[in-house]
């Protein structure tokens, strides 16, 4: 095996390993209920806003009974059991995803992010009842899935959510330097390798 092989293999063993680390441990969720705030924290941006069934590229939405309609996303969650919840899926890691939320005149709902690598952790808050307004999360671990839960047992409760807003983790800044950094060691190598005539 040659160093610089043996280089890339550690340096990518340790990545793995930090990840790995990082997803261990419990995720701190910070809830802001103000839009403005929310994009303040998190700063990039990609909104879904239902206008119609073609979703951001890299999501996908899975559930039993929501649909979308008319600029809004309309869904039941099942307090019975009785329903699969609902699960948002992204390609791409997120720091956080928020929305404007109105539950009706149900208990309110939890929810559950499933984490970059494995493992999962419910968010420790809830959108609460009766609710309508902004609601978004934000976590110190990166995720790339959501699912809603129920709270207390009455049935099934409609809600609706508008503008989902995802925000996605920022690839490193220094990404695009190491990439250049191995394209000019390729070429460098390839200037050196005699070549067959």
């Amino acid at each position: 095996m040659t160093r610089p092989m043996l280089q890339t293999i550690m340096v990518g063993g340790l990545f793995a390993a930090g990840v790995a680390v990082s997803n261990a441990h419990a995720a701190t969720f910070t809830f802001i209920f103000d839009e403005s705030a929310f994009i303040a924290a998190v700063g990039t941006t990609i909104v879904e806003d239902y206008e119609d069934t073609t979703l951001v590229p890299g999501m996908t939405l899975t559930s039993d009974v929501g649909f979308i309609s008319g600029g809004k996303y309309v869904d039941g969650i099942d307090t019975n059991g009785d329903l699969n919840p609902t699960r948002v899926t992204t390609s791409f890691a997120l720091k956080g995803f928020g929305g404007f939320l109105n539950t009706g005149p149900g208990p309110g709902f939890g929810g559950r992010v499933f984490f970059v690598g494995g493992g999962s952790q419910e968010l420790g808050g809830s959108v609460p009842a009766n609710f309508t307004g902004f609601f978004g999360v934000t976590s110190d671990v990166p995720f790339n899935a959501i699912e809603e839960f129920s709270g207390p047992s009455q049935g099934l409760q409609l809600y609706t959510a508008e503008n989902l807003i995802l925000a996605p983790v920022p690839l490193p800044g220094t990404l695009p330097l190491i990439g250049s950094a191995l394209a000019a060691l390729g070429l460098q190598k390839r200037k050196r390798t005699p070549s067959a005539r």
